[in-house]
């Protein structure tokens, strides 16, 4: 039975996102978030002995993704973050819930996040 996986009939919505403690994050002077990376595996560290590779990667969020992050607390959820979104942004849209959860993965699928479902 290897390799089957059960998939969960939970909703994105109702996970809490938590920051991964390995990045760091600062802002710009536009008030704007940078998530900064760190490139410390061993294939990362092999390679810069033969090229110049930076020790670290910076991510530049937009106002949008910047909004988002700063709601990451460990306690909201996907939800309440979209809700928050739609009021900060004055939209009022099942998109944009969409949006915010797309968003989410995206962090997760970088491991710049985890998700824990809220029970």
């Amino acid at each position: 039975m290897m390799g089957i996986r059960i998939r969960s009939k939970r909703n994105l919505l109702d996970y809490v996102p938590v920051k991964n403690k390995e990045n760091e994050t600062t802002y710009s002077e536009q008030g704007l978030v940078r998530i900064h990376i760190k490139r410390n595996s061993l294939f990362e560290r092999f390679l810069r002995k033969f090229k110049e590779i930076p020790k670290e990667f910076v991510v530049k969020l937009d106002e949008f993704g910047t909004f988002v992050w700063d709601e990451i607390d460990s306690r909201k959820t996907i939800f309440e973050i979209g809700k928050a979104f739609n009021t900060r942004f004055n939209e009022e849209n099942d998109a944009d819930y969409a949006r915010t959860a797309q968003f989410m993965k995206l962090l997760k699928n970088n491991n710049l996040i985890t998700l824990v479902f809220k029970k």
